[in-house]
Parts: structure tokens; sequence; C-alpha cells
């Protein structure tokens, strides 16, 4: 999951130059007032969404993530300009990433949703919805004690002296 981040962060730094700010979405913008001066405009902040798992056996799982990329940027809603830029890094963003992958670890991203989130300051918020499938091997590097495994053990060590 985190290469997944990092490849969808790197790959909007690198198709968007025009996105002054690319990070994962910590909560920066939570207070407007008090924005960290690190952030700039426009934005885009990156964050799961919701993650589903299937189990494959063996210890594997199928992973369906929903990632999502909010835009943010300041509104003023008498510039048609700056209004036509907010819907124009969405439309960039859409093909960057939209059948996208940058890695075999998963799946090609598929965008499926598109909201204006409402904010009572002064930044104007879109979020696109992508999902992507994984599969999760973290669980197969753990060893897992049986009975069978537990006898093997318990011999080996019955011939050993103290």
């Amino acid at each position: 999951m985190k290469q997944l981040i990092r490849d969808i962060q790197n790959r909007l730094k690198t198709e968007i130059p025009a996105l002054a700010y690319v990070e994962m979405n910590c909560g920066q913008l939570n207070k407007a007032d008090n924005l960290p001066a690190t952030v700039a405009f426009p934005a885009a902040l990156i964050d799961i969404v919701k993650a589903e798992y299937s189990n494959e056996g063996k210890l594997r799982q199928i992973g369906t993530i929903e990632i999502g990329i909010s835009v943010i940027d300041h509104s003023d809603f008498d510039d048609q300009n700056a209004q036509n830029n907010l819907f124009d890094r969405l439309t960039e963003i859409n093909r960057a990433l939209h059948g996208w992958s940058g890695s075999d670890h998963y799946g090609l991203l598929n965008k499926t949703s598109l909201e204006q989130i409402k904010r009572e300051d002064d930044l104007l918020e879109y979020r696109i919805i992508f999902r992507v499938q994984l599969v999760d091997t973290s669980a197969e590097r753990r060893t897992i004690m049986t009975s069978a495994t537990m006898g093997i053990i318990h011999s080996n060590l019955s011939g050993v002296k103290s």
C-alpha cells in the first residue's frame, strides 16, 4: 500500500507540474485559518478512502482499494479562469491516473467518482476516487506454529542437555 501511494504521488508530481503541493492527506487543511507554510496551491492530497480484502488462501488476500485525490485551490468566484484552472487540474489527474499502473504489485487505477467537498473557508475542493486491486502477501512471511511443528521442535529439544 505504501508503494502505491508513493507511486501515485510521484506520477502526479511528474505529469502535472502545475500542482504546487502533492502529499499524503494528513489533515493539513483541517484548519484553513492556520495552514502550514509548506502547503501551496493548487494542492493535491492523497488518502486511502477504503480498503476491502478477500481471502485467496495461503495467507494471500486480494485488496480492493479506494484512493481519494483531493484537489484544492483558493476559490475566487469572480474569476472564471481560476475556476477553469481547477477543472483543468481534475482533467489532468484523471488523464495521469485512470488506466495507469506504476508497478506489477497492483492493477490499473480506475476512476469511480468525483465529488465536491463543501468547505466553510475560502478553499474550493473536489475529490476524485480511484479504485485499484492489489495482492497482499504481507502475512505470508509469518511462521505458523502447528501441533506438528511443535512436535518436531519438542523431539529435537528432548535430546539436548542443559
